[in-house]
């Protein structure tokens, strides 16, 4: 969903991309102009690009848990969209930004927080013995 500065100032424009994936799963990855403030929803095509290809789940991974990632799942909850925090693949600048930013903001916003592993199992339909 988020793309670096050089992917963002190498297309410029949105680009999509279909990417296999096991079991016949395909994935769309957009490319979305850099955000230059908190939320990526935010002065982007992100909203657009999304309806426009009927996304309606978010899943949050990045930097930094406590701005631009909470910035960004709450645009994405109030838009609509089913936000998904995964709470391993997210930083912060200290343990207790990141307590902050998952245990007591995430619920605010968030439908789901999982791990990468819980993530990986909810979108596979693996069940942990």
């Amino acid at each position: 969903m988020l793309a670096t500065r050089a992917a963002t100032r190498a297309t410029r424009d949105a680009t999509m991309s279909m990417q296999a994936y096991p079991a016949g799963r395909t994935a769309l990855l957009l490319i979305v102009r850099e955000h230059w403030g908190s939320s990526g929803f935010a002065n982007t095509d992100l909203d657009y690009l999304l309806k426009q290809h009927r996304i309606s789940h978010v899943i949050l991974v990045g930097l930094i848990a406590n701005t631009c990632v909470e910035a960004t799942g709450r645009s994405a909850a109030e838009l609509g969209y089913h936000v998904t925090l995964v709470r391993d693949a997210t930083a912060a600048a200290s343990a207790a930004a990141m307590h902050a930013a998952h245990e007591i903001n995430a619920p605010t916003y968030a439908h789901a927080i999982l791990t990468t592993e819980g993530l990986l199992d909810a979108l596979t339909g693996r069940a942990r013995s």
